[in-house]
């Protein structure tokens, strides 16, 4: 991300930072709220490495997607955005199931069941959020 017309004089990139921020994370979870997920919940924030050497502020998001009319049928997602200044803006997120998954995939084969651990997700997608420069 980058600003057109650029920040006027004596405004830097690190006085933007925390506003871009807020504003990622608030379009982040409308996002998911628009898309139907329930109880959206911002949590933790960590810092990470970015691949070219950048620290990410990274924030945790949780809700849960209703797959049935019946309340205790639901998806549980966990997500992170990452917002960071390198050359320009930077931000990268997504999410993935925590919890519900099995039961979607009850009906398949388990020869033909793909991976459901959280924490390879997890790992996938700290890796993507990285990775982008």
């Amino acid at each position: 991300m980058s600003f057109r017309p650029p920040l006027a004089p004596g405004i830097g990139p690190a006085s933007m930072l925390p506003t871009v921020v807020t504003e990622a994370r608030r379009t982040f979870t409308d996002d998911l709220e628009a898309r139907g997920f329930r109880d959206v919940e911002r949590g933790r924030s960590q810092r990470v490495r970015t691949e070219s050497g950048d620290r990410a502020r990274l924030a945790k998001v949780t809700a849960s997607y209703p797959l049935e009319s019946d309340a205790a049928d639901r998806l549980e997602i966990e997500g992170w955005l990452g917002v960071w200044h390198g050359s320009g803006f930077r931000i990268a997120g997504g999410a993935y199931p925590v919890d519900g998954l099995e039961g979607l995939l009850a009906e398949t084969p388990e020869s033909e069941r793909p991976t459901t651990d959280p924490n390879d997700f997890r790992s996938a997608l700290l890796d993507l959020v990285r990775a982008v420069e």
